[in-house]
């Protein structure tokens, strides 16, 4: 999706994952978020791919769930080179005060969408910045998780 510029498949992998999601949710393994964050690139990083590929399946999934979805709850505010190109050490180095939290989540549940999990070390940062600012919950949900 991302690399082909691909944004049409944007609404399938949201559909994909909130079957995945409901039926988790029924079996009573995980909370309904109250809020879809979606892992934010950096203006410039998006300005030259021209789309958030996260931001794109994130916004049907939270209409779908009727939970908060805003673009701009989480921020990059610094650019990094891209982890795929990192060992998993780089990549924690890498992130470190790469994001920042304006919109207060006290007590809120959180899901937090990302394309793609390696290493998890992305999601680890926001999962901690998250907690850290009062998050009640944080569920990390990707359409790939690479081993």
């Amino acid at each position: 999706m991302k690399f082909a510029n691909a944004i049409e498949l944007a609404p399938l992998l949201a559909r994909l994952l909130l079957l995945h999601w409901l039926d988790m949710y029924w079996r009573g393994g995980v909370a309904k978020p109250e809020r879809i964050i979606c892992v934010p690139l950096h203006q410039k990083r998006c300005w030259q791919r021209g789309f958030n590929q996260s931001a794109l399946i994130a916004r049907p999934l939270a209409h779908w769930l009727g939970c908060h979805y805003q673009n701009d709850t989480l921020q990059r505010v610094r650019a990094t080179p891209p982890q795929r190109l990192l060992s998993a050490k780089a990549r924690r180095r890498n992130l470190k005060a790469a994001f920042r939290l304006p919109t207060p989540l006290y007590g809120q549940h959180i899901a937090l969408l990302d394309d793609v999990v390696t290493t998890g070390s992305t999601c680890d940062e926001i999962s901690k910045m998250l907690m850290a600012q009062g998050a009640a919950s944080v569920q990390v949900w990707c359409i790939c998780r690479t081993l």
